[in-house]
């Protein structure tokens, strides 16, 4: 394969000769490090030791990141979702993740000032996504105490996720080793999660313990879980060695039973979307289709080994129309129309529909007084956006399932099978964002973030393959 793009660690050669950076800095980067480590240890003096630690842990990242841009990927998505301040809560007040996102783009800056290597990559992607984050902006301002923290506590860290793999990510080895990351990523939130469970900490329902892990609702954490798992099961399917297959096999199951725990019926739709489309999707001959149905019974009754009778009831529940949550969602879905139809063009401003439900109830005597969404992605988008925020949204995922649907193709006309797989995972994951956001308002999640650049990004690597 093609892996010949120009990055720090693989410079150019062209008629002068090797392109070298306008300064050479190793050794200033390990005088650097000595010198933090001087600093640092003397304000252990006078700092609290987590803010002295932490400062120490930022400086050496961000050398890391200077002489090797592709961790910076590794190290926001590590605190995008692992959530420092769970940990630690005395380090909420500097919003870690938001700051570590600054603190890439920043050192990412010095780095192209330095290096005088960045190239944008133009794509209509680009303009889909900062048009949606401007409608966003503008559509905040109609309450900004209440709708601007909502805005930054996703904006920055969404912008620049994307450009950062959109212009990061350059070869085929890097993809490999972000999809694997990712799968990794889900895996150990799921560890935690379940963990949680076993010693009795999560959100109660009833008689139900519900597995929240590091997110604020089950349902969150069941979506959460859910994306990248199409994309572990098309490793498994490609992988031929038993050592990685088992090792597979154990990320899928370890992520389902964090999905099942959440109790999240919405996160039972989606799994068996995933199991449908990325193992009934693989299977091409009629007469094939049977061991594609035994392949998912085996896969549940694996899950049903270690997954609670009450499970299975909550399931049966899911379309009772009595059952009161089923009928919240169908009401606060009817007023999210209703929204949208009064304010088809500002929306009632971002992170504000739940508010604006509250504010009708009162007024209304048959909706439940209560701070309620629509719990659907696209309704909410609308209602709170308007119809050009609704409409940016659409644009972005139009352009990552046609990006999706054509690296595949191109891959396996270079019998590339391994990223055809991964870009084959992806575009399940798109479909299960569909069918999800039915069900669930996301758009304040990140996976979606991630998905759009790589997307674009395996598309860049299929026509560079191709040569076209």
């Amino acid at each position: 394969m093609n892996e010949n793009r120009y990055s720090p660690e693989q410079p150019v050669i062209g008629e002068r000769g090797v392109e070298r950076p306008l300064l050479e800095l190793p050794t200033l980067g390990m005088l650097a490090l000595a010198a933090l480590s001087v600093c640092v240890g003397l304000s252990l003096l006078f700092l609290p030791w987590y803010i002295a630690v932490s400062i120490f842990i930022g400086g050496a990242l961000c050398l890391v990141i200077f002489f090797n841009l592709f961790t910076a990927i590794i190290v926001v998505l590590v605190g995008a979702f692992f959530h420092p301040s769970y940990w630690l809560p005395q380090l909420a007040v500097i919003r870690p993740a938001m700051t570590l996102s600054i603190l890439v783009l920043f050192v990412w800056l010095i780095h192209t000032v330095i290096y005088q290597d960045f190239k944008i990559v133009k794509i209509p992607q680009n303009y889909f996504l900062l048009g949606y984050f401007a409608v966003a902006l503008l559509t905040s301002f109609k309450l900004p105490d209440a709708s601007l923290p909502f805005f930054f506590e996703l904006a920055p860290k969404a912008i620049i996720i994307y450009f950062a793999i959109l212009h990061i990510v350059k070869t085929r080895r890097q993809m490999i080793i972000l999809t694997w990351a990712l799968g990794v990523i889900t895996v150990l939130l799921s560890l935690v999660g379940l963990y949680q469970y076993v010693h009795g900490i999560g959100y109660q329902e009833g008689a139900m313990l519900r597995l929240k892990g590091l997110s604020y609702d089950p349902n969150y954490f069941a979506f959460e879980l859910i994306v990248p798992l199409p994309v572990i099961l098309s490793l498994f399917f490609y992988y031929r060695h038993i050592g990685i297959k088992v090792v597979l096999a154990l990320f899928a199951l370890c992520i389902s039973g964090g999905i099942a725990l959440t109790y999240s019926r919405a996160g039972f739709v989606m799994l068996i979307c995933v199991l449908l489309f990325t193992v009934g999707g693989r299977i091409r001959k009629r007469s094939n289709i049977v061991v594609s149905g035994l392949l998912i019974a085996l896969f549940f009754a694996a899950l049903a080994c270690f997954i609670p009778a009450a499970y299975w009831d909550r399931i049966q529940s899911i379309l009772n129309l009595d059952d009161p949550a089923i009928n919240e969602r169908i009401v606060a879905a009817q007023t999210g129309i209703e929204m949208i139809l009064k304010n088809p063009l500002t929306g009632v401003g971002w992170g504000l529909s739940h508010w604006e439900f509250f504010k009708t109830s009162l007024t209304s005597g048959t909706l439940p007084h209560k701070l309620l969404n629509a719990h659907n992605t696209f309704i909410l988008t609308a209602a709170e956006m308007g119809v050009a925020g609704l409409a940016f949204f659409l644009l972005l995922f139009k352009a990552s399932f046609r990006c999706l649907k054509e690296a595949q193709k191109r891959f396996r006309a270079g019998n590339d099978l391994l990223l055809a797989d991964i870009a084959a995972g992806f575009y399940v994951s798109l479909i299960i964002y569909l069918v999800g956001g039915m069900f669930i308002s996301y758009n304040q999640l990140l996976q979606f973030w991630l998905i759009v650049p790589i997307s674009a990004v395996l598309h860049q690597l299929a026509k560079q393959d191709s040569g076209k």
